[in-house]
This record gives C-alpha cells, structure tokens and sequence, in this order.
C-alpha cells in the first residue's frame, strides 16, 4: 500500500479586480492554496490498482483540465488495471469508479460533481471505460452516469500507418450522446444531443499538417462541466459545441530544428464554425490560434516556455463580437523529487 499528497497553490502578482474569471485565481482575483490531492493506493493481483481519495482523472469528460496554475482533481475511488500481449502486440487499459466531488482549476473547495454540471443537488458520478490497442489501431469507450443529471458516452478510434516512405499518418474518429436522466434535475425537461468528429493528420519531418471536422446535433449544446472539451476541433477561445454547429480545423504545426533553432515548435491553427440552431438565430464564428514552445536541450532540460496567442469573431444578425486570448506558460521540472 503507498499514497501521495499534493499541494497546489496559485498567487497573484497583479491582478486587477476588473479582469477576473482567467481560470488563475479564485473568482475574486484572490489567490488560493489546497490539498488538492491526499489519496493511498493498494496494488492487486494481475496489474489491478485500487486509488481511494483526492486524485486526478486523466479520461475525455473527466479530466485534469490543466492549462492554468491548477488542475482539476477529484474524490472519489477507482479500480485501473491493463493487460498485454507482446507477441500479437496487443494491449487493454480498462478502469471505473465513483467520483463524489470535484475541485475545480480555479477554486480550493471541493463541490459535487451534479453541483458542478449546473444541477442544484448533491449527487455523484459513476464513471468506466476501456481502451484497446493493437499494433497501429486503438479504440476507447467511456461511460459517464449521474443519477437525475446527465449521462455521457463517448467513443473514439484512431488508426495510423506509413502513407509512403518517410511520411506518416493517422485517421481519428470520435463521437459523444449527452442526454438527461431521471428527473431531469439539470435544466428541468429531458434533453438529449451528440457530436461527432473526424480528424487527419499527415507528417512528414519536421512538418505535420492536420485537417478536422465535427458537427453536434440540434437538440442541445454540448457540455464539458468536469474536464477540457475532448474534440478536435477545440479553439484557444471558443469551443465550437452550440447546438446545431458544424466546425472546421484547418492546422499546421513545424519543428525550427533545421533552421538553427533546437527545441523550437510553431503551431497555427484556423478554425471555422457555423450553426442555424442557437439561440437568437444563424451563428458564425471563427478563430486563428497560433502557439510557440520552447524546449532547451542542453542548458536547461527541464524548462518549458510556451506561448498562446488566438483572436475569435462571432457574427450573429447584426452583432459582431470580436475577443483576443494570450497566454505565457513558463514550466520546469526538478528532477529528483
């Protein structure tokens, strides 16, 4: 038996007031220490874990969420267990459990999770799933239920294989069925919706190219409320789930390491988005995203800069709106602990 305890903590070193709600800091703009994660494990036979307490989740609605100071984390106990067999290269990562709470990236308490989703009650969330991989093909479901809130499921698979020499490629394909359950405690009346998402990567070193496309259905919007949204086609800004919405990604992304610049990537994206079904009529939207990361090699190992930069358009009848997000991320890890 062995267990961990983690302690996250974010504090300002300018934070005005009239720009809160970055995902940084408590809403306020004040800072914010917790234990985010206090949790023991016991190993059983057969590659079987049991975790039971404050932990993280690493699964496509049920996730860290960490692109700010602090992740997402859970309580809660799982069972995780994997099996392999090398000679037909093939491998299953199977696991479940009961989360009861969640602690927000931005808060230092812990709410439950339907309290989380927008649902005035306490109720938590029994979660499973499997992912089996075999040689260059993989595929994943998981299962998301919370008693009078919300069920999820969610489906993906990927292939890749050599196009031809020295090219590389790989076809993914996703797709998510959201709907009420119960009493319909989350808006109230039964709800249900999906998306669906396709996505093409091709490389060729140092360069990959990635096209993508998903569309959610009519009845509803998507919701994301304990993790990132796991589709393809997510933006820097907007997430391109309203309901009824079409989207396109077009992106690149280069390695400079032939141009004198080791440890240097550059990714551009463009997004495009479109929806007959919002609320308040036909919706387009659109966003270029642009990141930059740097990885010293030899002075540094360890250290990682990253920077964020997307500008997002919305029109709508005669509204336009029209939003800018940056984002510097330095990060560096000390070995040895």
């Amino acid at each position: 038996m062995h267990g961990g305890v983690t302690l996250y903590t974010s504090l300002p070193l300018y934070a005005p007031e009239a720009y809160g709600n970055t995902g940084l800091l408590l809403p306020n703009q004040s800072g914010f220490a917790v234990v985010g994660e206090l949790y023991g494990k016991v190993d059983l036979p057969l590659d079987h874990t049991v975790t039971a307490g404050r932990y993280t989740w690493s699964t496509p609605y049920v996730g860290r969420q960490d692109n700010r100071m602090v992740p997402n984390t859970f309580y809660g106990y799982m069972l995780t267990g994997s099996q392999e067999d090398k000679g037909r290269d093939l491998s299953v990562r199977y696991g479940g459990g009961y989360l009861a709470t969640i602690k927000q990236r931005d808060s230092d308490t812990f709410m439950s999770m339907a309290q989380a989703a927008g649902a005035p009650v306490d109720r938590g969330t029994v979660a499973g799933g499997a992912v089996l991989t075999w040689g260059p093909a993989s595929i994943g479901a998981f299962e998301y239920y919370t008693q009078d809130i919300l069920n999820i499921l969610y489906a993906e698979g990927s292939y890749g294989a050599e196009a031809w020499p020295a090219v590389e490629a790989m076809l993914s394909i996703q797709a998510a069925d959201q709907r009420a359950t119960g009493a319909n405690l989350l808006t109230g009346s039964y709800f249900s919706t999906g998306q669906l998402g396709v996505r093409l990567q091709v490389g060729a070193d140092p360069v990959m190219v990635t096209a993508a496309f998903s569309q959610v259905g009519g009845g509803a919007a998507m919701q994301n409320p304990w993790s990132n949204n796991p589709f393809y086609t997510d933006g820097l800004v907007l997430d391109y789930q309203r309901a009824g919405e079409g989207a396109l990604l077009l992106g690149g992304t280069v390695n400079l390491r032939h141009v004198g610049l080791p440890g240097v990537t550059v990714q551009l994206q463009f997004f495009d988005g479109w929806t007959t079904a919002a609320p308040g009529g036909p919706l387009v939207e659109s966003e270029w995203d642009v990141t930059v990361d740097w990885r010293p090699q030899v002075m540094l190992p360890g250290l990682w800069f990253r920077f964020d930069y997307g500008v997002a358009q919305t029109w709508q009848g005669s509204s336009y709106t029209r939003s800018n997000e940056v984002r510097a991320i330095l990060n560096y890890r000390v070995r040895g602990f």
